[in-house]
């Protein structure tokens, strides 16, 4: 209850700017809340792949919805946009949307940002200025994936790998000096072959975190930057793993007989998202890490993929 002061019109100007900010607060935290509990991902439609959004209550709120696949949403760092992959214009490339539908394309249109069957989400930097992505320059002869950084503010593209191998899935630490990432194994497919390492933002301070037989990829940092999630086919099935920051204590979080994929934090690190087909069909699902329990986010028939909490 507010006490008014002894100058009336000042006291309620002060009422009036406390309740317009009050508002303006509550309307902030709608768009850009860190743990409004709703999760992105992408739904194929029966033609193509489409964004949606799903809150805590089950509410479901479709994004995109055109004749071109759509996937990978990932949310910047304060969720007012959201970053994600797209063929509308014929070469992959990565787009930025905020919550008014206003989209854009951010990266060149020589620089094909992959498929569906190998790439992940874009990587928002911490401060939001810049997207981390695997892309392929299109116009060059013996290309092959290398890690890309894409600065929003100048719209500027950089290569910070080039290496003979493919690169996937880079991921920013949370303080931004560090990105993780996968590298497939020489002259082998990612599927057959690709490991977990981390360097420098610039591309400097190489480190190889796994070394196993079959696929590690997708590495995401906590929230916390103390450990780091991924998938693995090391058991000769697809599991959630995770590892602490300087790649020890290797564990797998799901072991089941069922493929499960590209896991994401909850944004307070307590809980993991990820896709599995544990029902028959791609259902996206939580774990809770403290208790275990595991339960679906979504169910039916439709595929859905690539989650983002």
């Amino acid at each position: 209850m507010f006490k008014l002061h002894k100058n009336t019109r000042t006291a309620w100007m002060l009422v009036t700017l406390t309740l317009l900010m009050s508002a303006g607060v509550v309307a902030f935290m709608h768009l850009t809340s860190a743990d409004d509990g709703r999760i992105l991902f992408s739904q194929f439609d029966g033609v193509d792949y489409e964004i949606f959004v799903i809150d805590q209550d089950g509410n479901l709120e479709q994004l995109t919805n055109n004749d071109f696949n759509d996937w990978g949403a990932a949310w910047s760092p304060d969720r007012s946009e959201i970053a994600f992959r797209s063929d509308r214009d014929g070469l992959t490339r990565i787009y930025v949307m905020d919550m008014n539908g206003n989209t854009r394309a951010v990266t060149p249109q020589n620089l094909w940002a992959g498929d569906l069957g190998r790439t992940g989400t874009p990587a928002w930097a911490p401060d939001g200025n810049s997207i981390a992505f695997e892309g392929y320059d299109a116009y060059a002869q013996d290309a092959n994936f290398n890690i890309y950084v894409t600065n929003l503010n100048t719209g500027e593209t950089e290569a910070v790998t080039n290496h003979p191998n493919d690169e996937w899935h880079p991921q920013f630490s949370p303080d931004g000096t560090e990105i993780a990432y996968a590298r497939a194994d020489h002259n082998q497919d990612c599927y057959n072959g690709c490991d977990i390492f981390v360097m420098d933002a610039d591309g400097t301070n190489v480190r190889q975190y796994t070394f196993t037989k079959g696929m590690d990829v997708f590495p995401q940092w906590s929230p916390d930057g103390s450990q780091i999630l991924f998938h693995s086919e090391r058991t000769g099935n697809s599991d959630i793993f995770v590892m602490d920051a300087n790649g020890y204590n290797q564990t797998n979080l799901t072991n089941t007989s069922s493929l499960e994929r590209v896991p994401q934090w909850s944004p307070d690190g307590n809980s993991i998202v990820f896709r599995s087909e544990r029902d028959g069909d791609s259902d996206i699902y939580t774990m809770n890490l403290r208790t275990g329990e595991t339960q679906a986010v979504t169910e039916g028939e439709a595929d859905e993929r690539f989650p983002d909490w």
